[in-house]
């Protein structure tokens, strides 16, 4: 992720990420002002694992099978899909593909969960997947069904709103198995918002009756989250949470 995306960069964008889609410039993305310096997610930093790697990581997980604690109950539970999470996983395009061209063939069903908003913008991107339609299931996370609503919730430009929507088509469209969720927790999304939206879903795939089957998401009080709200607000405290993670 390079530094454009978020707000309060004086730098002018220098990856492929601004340049691809108008969403990500400077101050469009992220309640996170006058922070210079982007956290560097795990999958796009210099020195990521290979997709390889990672895939052989996805496969080792998938065979030793279910182990946290207070899980026993599902030892022994043979896993049939795997699934990368954490952040936003088309970001890092290249990687994602060359990850499906590992998974393709191993017997295993992929999971891919999107914000949509690159699939949304890169209709080539989409074809590019539709190469593994045979075994990927794409989940389009929406956040909003209105532009004021999207820019209250992310922060980005309200005029993208529309981003996912035309994501979950394209998928549809290049004969990809997709879904939507949406972040429908009456703590965020107002009850109009949260009946337009299944209306605009169905728009786009008819026989997905989501005024029926929608899956709804809720907003989880994450101490990380809230850390980022309060940096958004006290230019102080955001001073000393860049330091932290930056010597992380």
């Amino acid at each position: 992720m390079n530094e454009s995306i978020w707000r309060g960069s004086e730098r002018k964008p220098s990856g492929t990420l601004a340049e691809t889609c108008p969403v990500f410039q400077p101050r469009n993305l992220l309640k996170f002002r006058e922070i210079k310096r982007p956290i560097i997610l795990p999958l796009l930093r210099p020195g990521r694992p290979p997709a390889k790697e990672v895939a052989q990581r996805l496969f080792e997980a998938a065979k030793k099978g279910i182990t946290a604690r207070g899980w026993e109950r599902f030892t022994g539970l043979k896993i049939r899909k795997l699934r990368v999470s954490g952040c936003e996983p088309t970001l890092g395009k290249e990687h994602l593909l060359q990850l499906l061209e590992r998974i393709e063939g191993s017997g295993y069903q992929f999971y891919l969960e999107t914000n949509g908003i690159l699939l949304g913008a890169d209709r080539d991107y989409v074809r590019k997947l539709s190469g593994f339609s045979k075994f990927i299931y794409v989940r389009v996370s929406f956040k909003a069904a209105t532009p004021e609503g999207f820019t209250l919730r992310t922060g980005a430009l309200g005029e993208y709103y529309d981003l996912p929507f035309k994501a979950l088509k394209h998928l549809l469209d290049e004969g990809i198995y997709a879904r939507a969720a949406a972040m429908t927790d009456p703590k965020v999304m107002p009850r109009e918002e949260r009946r337009i939206l299944p209306r605009r879903l169905e728009e786009i795939d008819p026989s997905a009756e989501y005024s029926k089957t929608l899956e709804k998401e809720r907003v989880d009080a994450y101490d990380t989250t809230i850390k980022r709200l309060k940096a958004s607000a006290d230019l102080e405290f955001a001073k000393q949470l860049e330091k932290i993670l930056t010597s992380q």
